[in-house]
């Protein structure tokens, strides 16, 4: 099974994590140079873009592929459900 999990969130929602996590663009970047890892490059350049444009919509997403999940039909049903609904939280 190929499950795929995207994420969309506004610019400024954004460069708030970042901050959180690396601090400031400056040490960011110096990450970036200290260890080579591509990807510091690519927050640092999202961070930049983002800068200047904070309500921009930025989507991440991750792809999996596995035999371990095992869903019914009913599962697969509230699945589509809350995709095509768009809902912004679930309880």
């Amino acid at each position: 099974m190929i499950i795929t999990l995207t994420k969309k969130q506004k610019g400024h929602d954004v460069i708030d994590e970042f901050t959180k996590k690396y601090g400031t663009m400056e040490d960011l970047e110096r990450l970036y140079k200290d260890t080579g890892n591509p990807l510091f490059l690519v927050d640092y350049e999202n961070w930049k873009f983002l800068k200047d444009n904070p309500d921009e919509t930025l989507t991440s997403g991750i792809t999996r592929v596995t035999n371990k999940v095992n869903i019914s039909d009913y599962e697969l049903e509230i699945l589509d459900f809350i995709k095509n609904q768009h809902l912004q939280s679930i309880r």
